[in-house]
């Protein structure tokens, strides 16, 4: 099962590291809490509304001007009330937009440039954490807003710390016990809580969008008009770009609260945090900096640019209004299900582990204390495509069995078998005789295998020439897909043909074993003739030697078994 790169910040980071973290941020940081949005625009007002509510020599006045220029008496009222807007904007703000002439100014062009700049801040630091993974990104922000609950949920999703708790329970009911109990702490949340948390979700989203705010598709349209010293934009050409950006700033009013920062610089800084490293200081002290500065930067913005007003100068629209950015609703199903897949992935590895644990225990028994023979899987490269070999323990298994006992000690009572004995049923010599051939080239199939997969090999070459060659990213996974599914194919065929050859001569086996008079007329398999006499006077030690075998059979189809359900659960 693959884990979150961020789960263990989620679920042991201690709570004196979290603390000591927020005291450096207080300490470090000289953050203002103004607003970072401030209303510069009247509340938007209907033409209609206005004009209805105007002295009535006025809106004659309007009908004439209106019927001059081929308007209604309404748009010709609208008109002058966004000239009079523009001309405030030429004289309160100056340099950012020339009404008269309907062009953005090269004021307006640096200040967007200069909002880019800041704001790439905080694509770098999203991109490396929510981006990744949202589910532990607010689980992480909510152990600093929800702290006795985040300890009551980080409890449950460790089962060995639970499981001392609850001694009596076996391991399934403890799954369900955990989860049943973190539903009922989820409850623990108060109005407030899930309120910050809405909050820091919604100011999270808004720093997003500024932040993956495509600027250089807006910045693009200005060009250099020397008349003006600068580079300058038809305000129309780009005013819905435009809109999409006040709509941002306008949903971005507050400065991010600290729980949403320390959870972002956590997540930037996790390789520290991690390992301890005394940089910790330094990269905090350089974070807190640029979000000063980066905060700032999109203060100034606001303050200094009726973006509201503008926008209605261009739309020629007196009630254009800046609409909030949808979202944030869905943050406490995401929050929920992160920690219902943590508890279920947390005590599926540890049921996993406990079966890894008595396999481990049951192979000591089976080989007498010898060692394992481990598997040589050296893939070419670590990385996110790496090849494995997902049935490594299996075939480690396969061949410690064939080597330690199949060899030396089945043999001893399966070769006189395969050359003299008088099976009662033909058909079951021939299954014998399959299953015997099958375990004896196993051994060849699985080291064949092995030695593809290795540097030098036919996959391992293949391997490398994808990651060495110079096509799409997209390209090379659908091609790195297709050679682990080969890898698989081939795998899964050996380890079919070997568990099957080893219940079969499980099977045949156990029938040779049952005695005439109790064997049943229609099962498959049957005792030999030739049974007792087989080995002449060593016959007796033949035949313990044989029920030696049988039960060892027995034992190595159920460890089969076990091995392959614990790698189909892992490989998961």
């Amino acid at each position: 099962m693959a884990d979150s790169s961020f789960d263990p910040l989620v679920l042991t980071l201690k709570e004196s590291e979290r603390e000591d973290l927020l005291d450096r941020i207080f300490q470090n940081s000289d953050l203002s809490h103004e607003p970072l949005y401030t209303k510069t625009a009247d509340n938007p007002k209907k033409a209609d509304d206005e004009f209805s509510a105007l002295p009535f020599f006025l809106r004659i006045w309007y009908a004439i001007i209106g019927f001059i220029f081929g308007k209604t008496p309404v748009k010709a009222y609208e008109n002058s009330v966004i000239a009079k807007v523009g001309r405030e904007i030429n004289l309160t703000s100056p340099g950012y937009y020339n009404y008269a002439q309907g062009l953005l100014l090269p004021d307006m062009y640096q200040a967007l440039v200069d909002l880019k700049n800041a704001v790439r801040f905080f694509y770098n630091a999203l991109d490396s954490s929510v981006n990744k993974d949202r589910g532990a990104f607010y689980a992480f922000m909510g152990s600093y807003e929800m702290l006795e609950m985040h300890r009551q949920l980080s409890k449950m999703s460790s089962p060995v710390e639970f499981a001392k708790l609850h001694a009596d329970m076996t391991s399934e009911m403890l799954k369900q016990t955990a989860l049943d109990m973190y539903a009922e702490t989820l409850t623990m949340m108060t109005d407030v809580q899930r309120e910050n948390m809405y909050r820091n979700v919604r100011a999270l989203i808004c720093l997003k969008e500024l932040a993956g705010f495509l600027y250089d598709r807006l910045i693009i349209n200005f060009q250099l008009e020397a008349a003006l010293h600068g580079k300058v934009c038809p305000g129309a050409l780009v005013k819905g770009q435009l809109a999409g950006l006040n709509n941002i700033l306008f949903s971005l009013k507050e400065v991010p609260s600290m729980a949403l920062l320390s959870t972002l610089f956590v997540f930037s800084l996790r390789d520290e945090f991690m390992n301890k490293t005394e940089k910790i200081n330094y990269e905090l002290q350089k974070l807190l900096a640029q979000t000063e500065k980066s905060l700032a930067v999109i203060r100034d913005f606001n303050n200094k640019i009726p973006l509201t007003l503008i926008l209605r100068c261009i739309n020629k629209d007196m009630s254009y209004e800046p609409s909030e950015l949808p979202g944030g609703e869905d943050w406490f199903v995401i929050f929920r299900n992160y920690w219902k897949s943590r508890i279920e992935e947390s005590y599926d590895n540890y049921l996993i582990d406990l079966k890894r644990e008595e396999i481990n225990k049951t192979f000591d028994i089976f080989f007498s204390g010898k060692e394992m023979i481990d598997i040589q899987n050296s893939p070419p490269d670590k990385g996110s495509d790496t090849i494995s070999l997902e049935n490594a323990l299996l075939f480690s298994f396969f061949l410690t069995f064939y080597k330690r006992i199949f060899l030396t000690e089945m043999n001893q009572v399966l070769r006189p078998i395969l050359i003299d004995g008088e099976f009662i049923r033909k058909e079951n010599r021939l299954d014998f005789t399959e299953s015997y051939n099958e375990l004896i080239k196993m051994e060849d199939a699985i080291n064949n295998l092995v030695r593809k997969i290795a540097p030098g090999g036919d996959y391992g070459n293949r391997y490398n020439q994808l990651r060495n060659d110079v096509i799409s990213p997209v390209i090379r996974h659908r091609k790195m897909q297709v050679l682990t599914e080969e890898i698989k194919a081939e795998s899964y065929e050996i380890a079919w043909k070997a568990k099957s050859a080893l219940e079969l001569m499980n099977a045949i086996i156990h029938g040779i074993l049952i005695p005439l008079e109790d064997s049943n007329e229609n099962s498959k398999y049957a005792s030999l003739a030739n049974l007792s006499t087989i080995l002449g006077k060593a016959n007796s030690d033949f035949i313990i030697t044989l029920k030696e075998t049988s039960k060892k059979l027995a034992l190595a189809v159920d460890l089969v078994g076990n091995i392959m359900d614990v790698e189909v659960a892992e490989s998961k």
